[in-house]
């Protein structure tokens, strides 16, 4: 479901910031990052999701090991306003 992203976070000290939203990429501390993304303080994982209707519960599996878990999770849907499923919600 997901991968590590790009080793030059790595070399990046402090926080992750986003910098810029694209139709398909983000602007992560510089760096571009293509497709639907995780961030956690100073985490980022790439997430395998392209559209908002293929998110499915197991995407969340993450959760349950970032520790501390977070207080929120704000799931983007581009210009499509989505309900995600009780099953996510859950």
């Amino acid at each position: 479901v997901m991968d590590f992203i790009d080793q030059r976070m790595a070399l990046k000290n402090g926080n992750i910031v986003v910098k810029g939203v694209f139709p398909d990429a983000f602007n992560i501390s510089n760096i571009i990052v293509f497709g639907g993304v995780l961030l956690f303080n100073n985490q980022l994982f790439s997430w395998d999701v392209t559209a908002g209707g293929d998110i499915r519960s197991h995407h969340f599996d993450i959760l349950e090991v970032i520790k501390p878990s977070p207080a929120y999770i704000i799931v983007g849907t581009g210009e499509t306003k989505l309900q995600l499923s009780p099953e996510i919600m859950d």
